[in-house]
């Protein structure tokens, strides 16, 4: 049995963790891992015989507790593109293991000219995934997800930290605007969370959305916003925006206007609070390598990244009056790490 445990989770004993999971199953463990770092309480447990588990355990108590009651209330789709909750082991929610293809491993498989057609394919898929949530029994049971006035005040003035994190001195848009438009008067299902490396691909190319910490009830286009503003994913929103208009007007044809619009500005806010995470993580040292940003899935800490999302949150932003301040702040982030990539020494 080969097992591969981080200093926090060697302390549960690697022997004594397989013989329960030995017990438990009734199989032998062949191997334990770590697909998600050692920095996240994730297991993969495969067996001599039989389909692997994931063993999960969340920092916090009730984002644990509500992965399991989203898991449970999304049972009802029966589909093997959501994992089961299959049991607990102490602290531990064991489900379905959905595979190792992560959608960010794909893509850089993926010839450049056709990486936008995989994205595009996910997003339908999102949006028909989100559909399918919404139908089952109990999902109004779900708890709202960043929908308080603290929390939405929070997201709207969201321009001003990232002013203040890059120092720059530039109006931003007025958070009032910005209110109607992040909030969400008939709360929806989102999977949250919805970057690419939480999007998984069996042999047959079919997806599977895994890590539901953070589901819950919002508007619906956050998904989105979170998928095209993932700074990992390798591909450019630039002469894009119509496909996206058009994907948005056939999935989601009542309001379609009122949907995009939301979309637009959720996605430039989400892109400025990745690039506020960015630069905290880069106070803390140098710029990351590419390749094992994409493989160990860790914040997108390299130039090339950051200015791309910058690029990206500058096209939303540009979109609607109510965001069109951040286009300056945007370029100019932009323009800082192309000046700090290429200074000599």
């Amino acid at each position: 049995m080969s097992i591969n445990l981080s200093k926090s989770l060697a302390a549960i004993g690697p022997d004594r963790l397989a013989a329960r999971l030995d017990a438990l199953s009734g199989r032998t463990v062949k191997t334990i891992s770590l697909p998600g770092g050692n920095q996240r309480n994730v297991l993969r447990v495969t067996f001599h015989d039989g389909p692997s588990w994931i063993l999960i355990k969340r920092d916090k108590d009730y984002r644990e507790a509500r992965e399991r009651q989203v898991l449970d209330v999304l049972a009802a789709i029966q589909t093997k593109r959501v994992p089961r909750v299959l049991g607990v082991l102490g602290e531990w929610t064991i489900i379905s293991d959905l595979g190792k293809n992560r959608l960010t491993h794909h893509i850089q498989r993926t010839a450049a000219a056709d990486r936008w057609q995989v994205v595009e394919n996910t997003a339908r898929e999102i949006l028909a995934f989100q559909d399918a949530a919404n139908a089952c029994p109990d999902i109004a049971s779900l708890p709202p997800v960043l929908l308080s006035e603290d929390e939405l005040l929070h997201i709207a003035t969201g321009p001003e930290r990232t002013c203040a994190r890059y120092k720059l001195d530039l109006p931003v848009p007025v958070p009032d605007s910005l209110l109607p438009w992040i909030g969400a008067p008939t709360p929806r299902f989102i999977k949250g969370d919805c970057r690419a490396a939480n999007i998984v691909m069996d042999d047959d190319g079919v997806l599977g959305w895994i890590d539901f910490e953070y589901a819950g009830l919002r508007h619906g286009s956050e998904d989105l916003a979170w998928l095209l503003c993932d700074e990992t994913l390798a591909v450019p929103l630039d002469g894009r925006l119509d496909a996206v208009d058009a994907l948005i007007r056939e999935a989601r044809p009542d309001d379609p206007e009122s949907y995009l619009k939301s979309f637009c500005i959720n996605a430039t806010l989400h892109a400025g609070m990745r690039l506020r995470v960015i630069h905290n993580e880069l106070r803390k040292g140098a710029w990351l390598d590419y390749g094992n940003i994409i493989k160990d899935d860790l914040v997108g800490v390299h130039p090339e990244l950051t200015m791309r999302l910058a690029r990206k949150a500058g096209l939303l932003a540009d979109q609607y009056p109510e965001t069109r301040a951040l286009v300056d702040i945007y370029a100019a982030i932009g323009e800082m790490v192309e000046q700090a990539r290429t200074a000599p020494g």
